[in-house]
């Protein structure tokens, strides 16, 4: 129930504290969403859609960019990469599954975020009313589309070495 994950949620800092842990905000999750958003402009132009550039994103759209890098994190692990201490100047390599994977959560992952925000499938695209056609499984999805994801994802580890050199 909303009321456990409440409580469990509230817990997490403290479990963390007692296991010699701490949450801390990251400084660098705005700079790189809008390095990962300002990456893929390209690529989208290439899918066909017509890019906005972060400035003029509302807070939808930027939330979706931060959803996106926050999502990050989670998917490596779910591939077995850990954050280990002495890795500096060795770039993580992502192999070809790895990115298909990823790239088909990431769409997934979207997916969610959009529908929660209200967000229906639909043959064409109308931001007004909240209607866009890559509302789809993965398997359903355009090439063009899927390029985006895999060019989303493939920025992994240029986005990770440029959190490391400050960068961003």
């Amino acid at each position: 129930s909303k009321s456990i994950n409440r409580v469990l949620a509230s817990e997490r800092p403290a479990i963390l504290a007692r296991a010699g842990f701490r949450l801390v905000r990251s400084s660098d999750r705005v700079q790189l969403a809008r390095l990962l958003h300002e990456r893929l402009l390209p690529v989208r132009t290439d899918a066909g859609a017509v890019p906005t550039p972060w400035e003029d994103l509302d807070a939808e759209a930027r939330e979706l960019n931060l959803s996106a890098v926050d999502a990050l994190a989670g998917e490596l692990l779910e591939l077995g990469y850990r954050m280990v201490e002495g890795t500096r100047g060795r770039p993580l390599r992502l192999g070809q599954e790895e990115l298909e994977r990823l790239a088909a959560e990431e769409h997934e992952r979207w997916s969610r975020v959009r529908l929660g925000q209200g967000w229906q499938p639909g043959a064409e695209r109308d931001d007004t009313r909240r209607v866009h056609p890559d509302l789809v499984p993965w398997a359903e999805l355009g090439e063009a589309e899927r390029n985006v994801d895999r060019a989303r994802v493939a920025l992994i580890p240029e986005l990770l070495a440029s959190a490391r050199r400050g960068v961003v």
